[in-house]
């Protein structure tokens, strides 16, 4: 697809770091209406910040760089003559680029709505993936699509990032150091452990716990939550109320796999993920999504089939007009 110069040239003043205020905006909104200019930008993005970090490097210390990578990650160096394969450290250097991205290049597009930070940041932006990265502390993350996680430089004296979606952690233990998870609404202090976190803007917000301890509070109560394994506390947000369950927390965490489990759950919960997960606009009446609840596991399914499995598994039908998918009665 050939995009119009003046989006060209926006995007290049961007990646220069010569965009003003304005430009920012402009290219914001551009990205927000299509998932194919988000495609384009992170493609040139990528290139650009390839081609800048690598740059940056003698290439005398770059063989000692991709050993101690590779130590690190556990994958074998790829070498040939004394050298590392060009290709192979441009594929590297792109992808520590993009997942570390200086906070004018992906932030101020990505989570300039999300999180007040400052140039010290690091932010990770899963777009319409599934990604899978650890943490300077090796602390594995997993962030679902259409998430952003953030934490400052200063991260190996304070262990602490702000989430927004969802992740699932799992948290290399430290001596006298917890670790911290923030979203909009709740605070996660843990040790060493393992636990998923729900905090998408159009969504309850929840903690399910699968392995270890931690001590969640919520933002503007002075009560802390000490959770064990298999306990999952949500907060409600139109109604402010914190709800207590016992669950089987691989059911929250099994999108690391892409695979969506719902156990008895509210179409309405269903539909908000169905939505982020296949890029689509749901509409359907607000008592029928808050009255009817359904089983199902969803893995590489297309969308129609998974509207096939509501319309069978109720007593609800579905059409799609234009670019909506209306369910109704």
């Amino acid at each position: 697809m050939d995009h119009p110069i003046h989006i060209q040239d926006l995007i290049a003043r961007f990646l220069a770091k010569k965009a003003t205020d304005q430009d920012v905006d402009d290219l914001q909104r551009w990205l927000d209406e299509d998932p194919a200019h988000v495609s384009y930008f992170n493609a040139l993005n990528e290139k650009h910040q390839a081609h800048t970090t690598l740059n940056q490097f003698d290439l005398k210390r770059i063989d000692m760089a991709w050993q101690h990578l590779s130590a690190r990650i556990g994958t074998p160096g790829v070498r040939g003559a004394g050298k590392v394969v060009p290709f192979t450290f441009l594929r590297v250097a792109a992808t520590i680029s993009i997942l570390a991205l200086s906070l004018f290049a992906i932030w101020k597009i990505v989570g300039k709505k999300k999180f007040s930070a400052t140039t010290e940041n690091i932010v990770f932006s899963s777009g319409d993936k599934n990604v899978h990265f650890l943490l300077p502390d090796s602390t594995s993350v997993w962030l679902n699509t259409n998430s952003t996680i953030a934490y400052t430089t200063e991260f190996d004296t304070k262990r602490e990032v702000k989430l927004k979606g969802e992740a699932f952690f799992d948290v290399r233990k430290k001596d006298k150091q917890n670790f911290i998870v923030r979203t909009e609404h709740l605070s996660i202090q843990v040790k060493g452990t393992r636990f998923n976190v729900q905090a998408y803007e159009a969504q309850d917000e929840n903690a399910t716990l699968e392995e270890g301890e931690i001590v969640l509070t919520v933002k503007g109560e002075q009560r802390t939550y000490a959770m064990a394994p298999g306990d999952q506390i949500t907060l409600k947000k139109e109604q402010q109320k914190v709800v207590f369950a016992k669950v089987d927390p691989t059911d929250y965490s099994a999108w690391k796999e892409d695979k969506i489990i719902f156990d008895n759950a509210l179409l309405g919960d269903i539909i908000l993920k169905l939505e982020n997960r296949y890029h689509v606009d749901i509409i359907i009446d607000d008592t029928i999504a808050r009255r009817e609840h359904l089983t199902m596991t969803i893995e590489q399914e297309p969308i129609e089939e998974i509207l096939e499995m509501i319309q069978l598994s109720s007593r609800l039908n579905y059409r799609k007009e234009n670019d909506q998918i209306i369910i109704y009665e």
